[in-house]
């Protein structure tokens, strides 16, 4: 694509693999589906439009499909304060409605941004960056998702991970597992000579 592209989120549907990317600079939500995977992709529809939003995340509960995603409301491209979450019928919906009673779900910087999502032992987890004082993703934390509805939320804390792990580090802001493998990311400073 011709604009930036992060945060790729994939998952399984009806035996086929689909990613949806970041894709803020085109002002979408964008859906990919997996041509010859992991290498070749294909687009497949916008998810949704005219939308200032990055790090976004689906799965289904029961019979809805439930996103994630984190919004710019005040145009500022802040995308760390604001989580918000919508359900449809279908991944590939182009009418996703918001959960009730308001989004946001969550308004605050150190818990909206979106790290990660995984499930374990039948339970669904998000991950949360935490963000640190003018420094993007410092740490992460773990959340397991209690109860999620069309017209509820509610997530539990579950644990945080500083950088404090690896010797050298300075920030770690992503998790993600299928159970079998896990994966996270970390910075570290490094002296260019």
């Amino acid at each position: 694509e011709q604009f930036h592209m992060s945060y790729p989120y994939v998952f399984e549907h009806e035996n086929k693999v689909y990613m949806i990317p970041e894709t803020n600079d085109a002002k979408e939500i964008r859906l990919y589906q997996a041509v010859n995977f992991p290498l070749e992709w294909e687009f497949k529809q916008v998810l949704m439009e005219n939308i200032s939003a990055v790090d976004t995340s689906i799965f289904q509960e029961g019979n809805k499909w439930y996103m994630f995603t984190n919004i710019c409301s005040s145009q500022s491209d802040d995308h760390s304060s604001e989580l918000h979450i919508f359900f449809s019928d279908s991944p590939h919906s182009k009418n996703w409605q918001p959960i009730q009673p308001n989004n946001p779900i969550i308004f605050n910087s150190q818990k909206a941004r979106n790290g990660g999502f995984f499930e374990l032992d039948n339970k669904k987890y998000r991950v949360n960056q935490v963000q640190g004082f003018s420094h993007y993703g410092k740490s992460f934390a773990v959340n397991l998702i209690k109860n999620i509805h069309q017209d509820n939320y509610r997530e539990e804390q579950v644990f945080e991970i500083q950088p404090n792990f690896k010797n050298d580090i300075i920030s770690t802001h992503h998790f993600h597992t299928n159970g079998n493998l896990a994966v996270f990311d970390y910075c570290r400073n490094e002296k260019i000579t």
